[in-house]
């Protein structure tokens, strides 16, 4: 993992509006620069009264590391005040379960989700040809696969099986079809003003 120094300044700006921006990879950078984002959030001086603010968390991800993912998600779902998750051009893979956090789910109407089955990352010859070593990382990842259903059908509302049968079919959802499954609350449309 590389090192992370600090906030960019677009992050730092959005910050100050109360925005985070899960953009990119999800991996151990993401998991500092959230925790970072939200211990900032607890530390304004509305915070300080249990007045918390209300978060906007920007996403678009192809996702990333599951175990980061869930250090996210886990950080997002303990966060006191309001979450408002909101798609745009997609949250894949762990970027979607991470949106299961949001108190709010919010689709651009042309972003996407997809929901899969994860898969064993950065497998070593070695391990692939040592039954037990195989057999443990087979393990780590029933372990996870279950951790990640059992959160995208508590949020949907639907069955584990159901959740289970649409992961396997490694399934790129529209944002209407993520309406229709659960995994988002509503597809969002800024009401421009009109300039006459």
């Amino acid at each position: 993992m590389r090192e992370y120094n600090a906030l960019s300044q677009m992050q730092t700006h959005l910050l100050e509006n109360d925005t985070i921006d899960i953009v990119g990879d999800i991996d151990g950078n993401m998991v500092i620069y959230v925790r970072e984002a939200i211990v900032r959030a607890m530390s304004q001086p509305q915070a300080k009264q249990n007045q918390w603010l209300d978060l906007l968390i920007l996403m678009s991800s192809n996702g990333g590391s599951i175990p980061y993912g869930l250090d996210i998600y886990d950080l997002l779902k303990n966060y006191p005040g309001r979450t408002i998750g909101r798609v745009y051009s997609g949250a894949n893979s762990m970027g979607a379960v991470i949106l299961q956090a949001c108190d709010w789910r919010q689709c651009l109407p042309h972003a996407g989700i997809l929901i899969h089955n994860p898969w064993l990352d950065k497998l070593t010859w070695d391990e692939a040809h040592n039954p037990e070593q195989l057999q443990k990382r087979l393990n780590s990842l029933d372990h996870e696969r279950q951790e990640m259903l059992e959160i995208l059908s508590k949020r949907s509302g639907q069955t584990f099986d159901k959740i289970a049968e649409v992961c396997a079919k490694n399934t790129d959802l529209t944002a209407k079809e993520a309406l229709e499954l659960g995994l988002i609350d509503e597809i969002y449309q800024l009401e421009k003003r009109s300039y006459s």
